[in-house]
């Protein structure tokens, strides 16, 4: 595990250093804070607490363009970039899934009680609340996310602000379809 860890740590370090796009993302430029990797990595089998008990895997993730975002209920920038996965979400209905996984200690009511407030209800949301996956994957802040191609692979990342809400963001999930 820990070798896997470390390997996962590595590609998305170098993911700030990459300047060029992966061949599978040329057909449309990421949004703007969205770092594509040099070339596709494999998504570490891991899985997220949902509503109800429910648990998502990450191999439920194949099939669509994805997009794991680490974030909290008390993290400023995370309040702005919820609204806009929402949309993006909404946008997208079908043709890409977003996974919000909150790495709130209290758990999937306050996140749920959160995101009823903000008219947030419909995101599809998950907790770490341990904070293991997260910690597995490297996330040093949030928001951290993580971008999936159809085939479970991660083909980009970053954290902080995102343009998920604009156009190129559409296009370049589409694009990996």
């Amino acid at each position: 595990m820990q070798a896997r860890r470390r390997d996962f740590l590595t590609f998305v370090s170098a993911a700030a250093l990459v300047t060029s796009m992966p061949a599978i993302a040329r057909a449309a430029a990421p949004p703007r804070g969205v770092i594509p990797l040099h070339s596709a990595r494999p998504m570490l089998d891991v899985s997220f607490r949902g509503p109800d008990g429910a648990e998502l895997e990450t191999r439920d993730l194949h099939g669509k363009p994805a997009v794991i975002v680490f974030w909290a209920t008390w993290c400023p920038t995370c309040q702005g970039e919820m609204p806009k996965l929402a949309r993006l979400q909404a946008t997208m209905a079908g043709r890409a899934r977003i996974a919000a996984v909150s790495l709130d200690k209290e758990g999937l009511p306050v996140v749920r009680r959160y995101l009823e407030r903000k008219g947030l209800a419909a995101l599809d949301a998950y907790v770490d609340q341990e904070g293991v996956v997260a910690s597995m994957m490297g996330v040093r802040a949030v928001p951290t996310f993580f971008v999936l191609n159809p085939a479970g692979e991660v083909v980009a990342a970053g954290e902080g602000r995102a343009d998920w809400d604009s156009p190129e963001a559409e296009a370049y999930l589409a694009a990996l379809a």
